[in-house]
């Protein structure tokens, strides 16, 4: 069993290919992976000891398996995340219109709301599809 802390959606990759290789993984709270290694006084911070310290955990406290999800939800998840952020963005250039931009500033933000709720649409689109 691999255990493997998330890193920001680094993760998703190495949780394919496991998958894809039939192996199985865990993902665990990096907190209680910390916890665990201050419990045992190596509070140390390197790779290779971060490595031993998961590599530990993963053997004395037996972490829930990871259900492997199918292909199109991987996918699903990877285009509501990229629609998030575009929504996230549409919200900041709203705020950036009540400030009352200059009119040429009023005009790029406008194409750009524009052009964000396209691809918001087609990536919604996307998803429903999947």
């Amino acid at each position: 069993c691999v255990v493997l802390e998330p890193t920001g959606s680094y993760e998703r990759k190495l949780l394919r290919a496991l998958c894809a290789n039939a192996l199985t993984a865990s993902i665990v709270n990096p907190f209680y992976v910390r916890n665990f290694a201050r419990a045992k006084r190596d509070c140390a911070k390197t790779d290779k000891i971060d490595s031993k310290v998961l590599a530990e955990y993963g053997e004395k406290r037996k972490p829930r398996l990871y259900i492997p999800k199918e292909e199109y939800r991987f996918e699903c998840e990877e285009l509501t995340h990229r629609q998030d952020v575009l929504v996230e963005t549409m919200t900041r250039e709203k705020l950036r219109l009540e400030k009352e931009p200059p009119r040429i500033m009023g005009k790029s933000i406008h194409k750009v709301l524009k052009f964000l709720s396209d691809e918001v649409s087609l990536l919604d689109r996307k998803i429903q599809e999947r």
